[in-house]
């Protein structure tokens, strides 16, 4: 039933998502075995890919993601951390920008990464708030 929910829930997103890429990412909000059981149902529901290595490795679903806080605080500041990811992974990569403030880390990951910064990621705070800004 529970697989179900998922994948009819994600079919539902696909359809509205009118052919833009769809990615799950709920793996650090649940269960680890129900991460990986909703990451296959949300691929067969019509997800493109998922942030759980486990749910890749065991059902070959693509697997995408970002640097997370902690990669972050292990630099002597963001824009060192920034510098990193973009030095490893190119100037298409996504930036997490919610660390320490949104609207400097914005400003220093497209300084950094310049016009082929891949995206940026809020994921703490008032999502809708901080995005318009």
């Amino acid at each position: 039933n529970h697989d179900s929910a998922i994948a009819a829930a994600a079919s539902r997103m696909s359809a509205a998502a009118g052919g833009r890429r769809l990615i799950e990412m709920g793996a650090r909000r649940t269960h680890e075995l129900s991460a990986v059981a909703s990451a296959r149902a949300a691929y067969v529901g019509g997800f493109d890919a998922t942030s759980d290595l486990a749910a890749g490795f065991r059902y070959g679903i693509p697997t995408v993601g970002t640097s997370a806080h902690a990669f972050t605080l292990l630099h002597d500041t963001e824009r060192d951390a920034f510098r990193a990811q973009v030095d490893s992974l190119g100037r298409g990569t996504t930036l997490l920008v919610d660390t320490y403030d949104v609207t400097e880390a914005v400003r220093a990951a497209v300084e950094i990464a310049g016009p082929g910064l891949g995206a940026v990621r809020i994921d703490s705070g008032d999502l809708l708030l901080v995005a318009h800004r």
